[in-house]
Parts: structure tokens; C-alpha cells; sequence
């Protein structure tokens, strides 16, 4: 067997003699390749070590610079937002200063427009002043239609009360056109009738002896017509309160001018400048 020792005497054959006395040569080798391998481990891994410091200080660099772009990034988007408010508060700026322009603007040709207005209602004032005609009555009218016609542009106010009709001017009757107007602003035609007198009172005659019960009937028949009368101006005026009429024309100046009552009266044919 090859594990056994050969006995005494025995040639050995030579190869394997060879191998036993280079046995401890070849270990040697061995070590040294060994130790060469190790070597170049460890300087490989120091290469690599060395290689992954450079590597990640490169990283960290390039990390800083990325914090300062986002940082500088940042700055800007900052200067740029601030830039916009304040552009648009520049702009916001000059739209109120444009507006205000135009408002000055517009104000000086309603104030030239409304002293034209105003100026033309004067004359036609003081004219029916002066005149009292109907002509001047009219055009005192329509000078008052026209300012009620531009509203606001006019820069004036009417003011307005109930209209007030006496009992005297009902019972002795109003004029044929003022009652139609009356009429027309939803006056009942029967109570102008009952209101007004076509008649007089019937009168109570002195009492004597012998007229006692013609006395009676006179006084029964007189308080009859007189309730009768009473009651239906009553009804009247309270019809007659529901309508407007101007009493005065207003200006933001400040300015009042009271219109007389029988120039508010003819203004209540106007459908187009009634009190408000």
C-alpha cells in the first residue's frame, strides 16, 4: 500500500524522494505567494478606501453647491415675489390715480352740466314770478321736468307732500281739467259730485207759532245735507292725500326753491317728472 513504509533495504523511487526533499521549499513559495496576494488585498482596499473618501468628499461638494443653488434659488424666487407685489401695488397705484381722474373729470362736466340745468330753472323761476301768465307757469314746468329728467346728472332733489285740496275749494268745485286730472289719479268721480255744493244749505226759517214743524223739517233737512257733504269731502281728501305733489326743488349746493302750489298742481299732468 502507497501509506506503507517500505522495509529495510527498499529503494525508494527517486520521484518520490524528490517530493520529500522539496517539501519545505514549496511551502515557502506558498507563504510568499500568500503574502503577496494579501498585500495586494490590502493595497487594493486601500486604493478603493481611497477612492471612496475622494468619491464622497466629491459628494459632500456637490452637495454644498446644490445647498447654496437651492439657497440662491430661493433668494431669488423671494426677490421675485417681492418685485411682483410691489408691481402690482404700483399698478394698483395708478388704476386709483387714473380712477380719481376720471372721477374729477366727470364731476367737473356734471357740475358744468348741472349749473346749465340750474340756471335754466332760475330764469324760468323768476319769469313766473314777475308774470304769473300760463305761459310762464308751463315753462316753469317743463324747466322742472328737465331737471327731474337727468336724475342724478342734475345734482338736485323734489321734494314732495301730499296734495292738499281745502273744504272750501271742494265745495265751491275745482276747475273742469283739474277734476279730470283728479280723476286720472284715481279720485273717485262721485265724491267731486257729493263734495262739491250744487246747491245751497237749506235755511231754517224763525219759528213762530204756526211754523213750528216747517221749522223742524228745515233744521232736519239742513243737518241731512251738511253730514252728507261732510262725509263725502272726508272721503275725498283721503283719496286726494295718496298723490304727491311737488312742493320744492332741492340742490346739492344746498339751495331750496319752493314751487308754488298751483304750478305742483299742473305738474301732476306730467307723467314724466312726478314727485317721488
Amino acid at each position: 500500500m502507497s501509506g506503507e513504509t517500505p522495509p529495510p533495504g527498499t529503494r525508494v523511487p527517486v520521484e518520490r524522494e524528490r517530493v520529500r526533499s522539496s517539501g519545505p521549499s514549496s511551502l515557502v513559495a506558498v507563504l510568499w505567494a500568500l503574502s503577496g496576494v494579501l498585500i495586494g488585498v490590502v493595497l487594493g482596499a486601500a486604493g478603493v478606501g481611497d477612492n471612496l473618501m475622494r468619491y464622497f468628499a466629491g459628494d459632500g461638494r456637490q452637495g454644498r453647491e446644490l445647498t447654496e443653488l437651492s439657497s440662491r434659488l430661493g433668494e431669488l424666487r423671494h426677490d421675485l415675489t417681492s418685485r411682483e407685489r410691489e408691481l402690482s401695488a404700483e399698478r394698483q397705484e395708478r388704476k386709483e390715480v387714473v380712477s380719481s381722474l376720471k372721477a374729477k373729470l366727470e364731476a367737473s362736466e356734471w357740475t358744468s352740466f348741472a349749473a346749465t340745468l340750474k340756471g335754466d330753472f332760475l330764469t324760468r323761476f323768476l319769469a313766473y314770478e314777475q308774470a304769473k301768465s300760463e305761459a310762464s307757469r308751463r315753462q316753469l314746468v317743463d324747466a322742472i321736468c328737465a331737471l327731474r329728467s337727468q336724475g342724478k346728472s342734475a345734482r338736485m332733489t323734489l321734494a314732495s307732500a301730499p296734495l292738499e285740496l281745502s273744504v272750501e275749494e271742494l265745495r265751491r268745485g275745482l276747475a273742469p281739467e283739474f277734476e279730470q286730472l283728479l280723476v286720472q289719479h284715481n279720485v273717485p268721480q262721485d265724491l267731486l259730485a257729493r263734495a262739491r255744493r250744487s246747491a245751497p244749505l237749506p235755511t231754517i226759517p224763525a219759528v213762530t207759532p204756526f211754523n213750528v214743524f216747517d221749522v223742524q223739517r228745515a233744521a232736519q233737512s239742513r243737518r241731512f245735507a251738511m253730514r252728507e257733504e261732510h262725509e263725502a269731502i272726508a272721503a275725498l281728501q283721503r283719496h286726494v292725500q295718496k298723490i304727491r305733489q311737488v312742493r320744492a326743488v332741492k340742490f346739492l349746493d344746498g339751495t331750496e326753491y319752493a314751487i308754488p302750489q298751483e304750478v305742483g298742481r299742473l305738474m301732476l299732468s306730467r307723467r314724466d317728472c312726478q314727485a317721488e
